[in-house]
């Protein structure tokens, strides 16, 4: 299998930010923000995957009587994008 160099890009307002890695971008504000997004996407992502394997356990109908409620606790690590 060949290596693949994945190109992210951000857009905000009137720019866009394009990257490899989060490493790459240098301005911490800018960081902050992409970094946010992407912990709030992978709050969503975890929160749909228990609905779902609740759906697919208990049922539809029972399922929609469980209240799910993710909690991201950001814990002292850096993002990455594995190569």
């Amino acid at each position: 299998m060949t290596n693949v160099k994945i190109e992210f890009s951000y857009q905000d307002n009137d720019r866009t930010i394009s990257f490899f890695d989060l490493k790459d971008i240098v301005n911490e504000e800018t960081f902050d923000i992409i970094k946010n997004q992407i912990l709030t996407f992978d709050k969503k992502i975890k929160d749909a995957a228990i609905v779902h394997l609740l759906n697919q356990e208990v049922g539809k109908e029972n399922a929609k009587q469980i209240a799910v409620d993710v909690k991201v606790f950001e814990q002292k690590r850096e993002l990455f994008v594995m190569e």
